[in-house]
């Protein structure tokens, strides 16, 4: 009878939280995975779009062996960094000043860390390679409040879902945020990051995709997967998507029938710590750690039919988890290359190799914030505009450098006239040969952008002239397919 009325009193306790709007420990963009559905979008981003330039960095205070920072979280102003080392580390950064706020040291914990720092307004939840568990720390002070004994967290990232934590450890567990006391668990011992909705909490691994009811635990549905460990999975509102092997697939959340799927024959579909997807209302992105040639790509299908959009190749075989923002894909390659693609064309609207970048970009707060092995670069928007510029006129004639540089299919060339001037502006080939007359009139005073679309030219390097009576320039840009 005891045994019976605790069970009651739980489930009403869990009803009271699923139906109250209490926002006390809301999680909003960006979190681990970005949000709690996987789908590493920043969908209410509208402000940040390239050119973008270089605005901050922050270098890691952490010292020691095996130093590597991993995956960022920002929230409310607080920039958490996963540091790899012997302990593992957090440290906690003000994303305005830069200043390092505390550090917490992941007890027993080693070599990379490989997890995503969670936040919410009151606190930040740790775990580490090899370490004991789960740790929730005060935000403002770095105190531990509580810990959790569920074994390593190693790319087995945390869900953060109004008052409740969603993670898989040793088992799958739903605990309370505010003191860990577990709601249910389920004996499940894989290696993974669950992804989370309104009803049910989704898990891959073990050669199975699961379904539990979020509310007490119970398993619902399951399906056999060829994926033995970290395999991707993202929900929205109609559908769930995962992989299988060399096959995307799009499931029906109620019916649990398959709605379409893509198969992606010879290809080995990337299961990073993250994920492997990145989805928005209507496109869904996929990374492939290796084709036929042993090349990685980032592929876009159409989120409703799962029909195949557009594709892009990477030197190498591995690609880090795409982030989604207005419109532009982030994702970085196994070269530390940082690359922007236009999210309908597939052009290329960013790229910058200043560092060798590495994990996950984030977007928030307006910025981009892209890890190194020891910093964390953040860019934001060119504040340069075409009217500021106009207000103060060169001393002659300038041809900027073409951006992006290298770039797939179309380039952007600005031309800077301190008076009305007669122009010829032509693409020439490595040998020498006109490829293509892009412009020859007449320009008033002011900035001029011009865009070269080179879907017609082959991977090369190419030479743009810039010539007027008085002026006569020449510069090199690569086209890269």
């Amino acid at each position: 009878m005891k045994s019976r009325l605790s069970f009651s009193l739980t489930l009403v306790i869990v009803l009271f939280a699923l139906f109250t709007d209490d926002s006390t420990y809301a999680q909003n963009w960006p979190m681990v995975n970005l949000n709690k559905e996987r789908m590493s979008w920043a969908s209410d981003e509208t402000d940040l779009y390239p050119p973008l330039q270089q605005k901050k960095e922050f270098t890691l205070k952490s010292t020691g062996s095996y130093l590597g920072l991993d995956d960022l979280t920002f929230y409310d102003n607080l920039l958490a960094l996963s540091v790899g080392r012997y302990p593992n580390i957090l440290e906690a950064v003000d994303a305005s000043s830069g200043d390092n706020l505390w550090t917490f040291e992941i007890p027993d914990s080693k070599g990379g860390m490989s997890f995503a720092c969670a936040q919410n307004d009151s606190m930040i939840f740790a775990g580490g390679q090899q370490g004991l568990g789960l740790y929730a720390l005060d935000k403002s002070t770095g105190e531990q409040k509580w810990s959790k004994p569920i074994g390593s967290l190693y790319t087995r990232n945390i869900i953060l879902d109004n008052d409740y934590v969603y993670i898989l450890g040793d088992s799958l567990y739903s605990l309370l945020i505010k003191d860990g006391a577990t709601i249910w668990s389920q004996k499940l011992n894989i290696q993974g990051t669950p992804a989370v909705d309104d009803l049910y909490v989704y898990a891959v691994g073990g050669y199975k995709t699961q379904i539990f009811d979020k509310m007490n635990g119970e398993l619902l549905w399951w399906k056999p997967n060829s994926e033995r460990a970290l395999g991707g999975i993202t929900v929205d509102d109609q559908c769930f998507y995962i992989f299988s092997n060399d096959t995307v697939f799009a499931y029906f959340k109620e019916s649990r029938s398959i709605k379409w799927f893509y198969p992606s024959s010879g290809d080995t579909i990337l299961a990073g710590g993250q994920n492997t997807f990145a989805i928005t209302d209507t496109k869904l992105c996929f990374t492939i750690e290796g084709n036929g040639n042993g090349e990685a790509e980032l592929v876009i299908l159409n989120k409703d039919s799962g029909e195949f959009l557009w594709d892009h190749t990477f030197a190498g075989n591995w690609v880090f988890t795409p982030t989604i923002a207005n419109g532009i894909v982030y994702i970085i390659s196994i070269g530390g290359d940082l690359y922007g693609f236009d999210l309908e064309s597939g052009a290329q609207k960013f790229y910058d190799n200043s560092f060798t970048y590495q994990c996950q970009p984030i977007v928030a707060n307006h910025k981009l914030y892209v890890a190194t092995r020891n910093k964390v670069i953040v860019f934001g928007n060119d504040e340069t505009n075409v009217a500021n510029l106009n207000n103060s006129l060169p001393q002659g004639i300038e041809l900027m450098q073409n951006y992006p540089n290298p770039f797939n299919p179309t380039t952007i060339l600005k031309i800077d006239l301190p008076e009305i001037t007669k122009m010829e502006l032509s693409i020439y080939d490595i040998n020498g040969k006109l490829v293509q007359e892009l412009f020859n009139g007449q320009l008033n005073v002011g900035i001029h952008i011009l865009t070269w679309n080179a879907n017609n030219s082959p991977t090369g390097i190419y030479f743009i002239r810039c010539k007027s009576n008085r002026f006569n320039k020449v510069i090199k840009c690569t086209l890269l397919k």
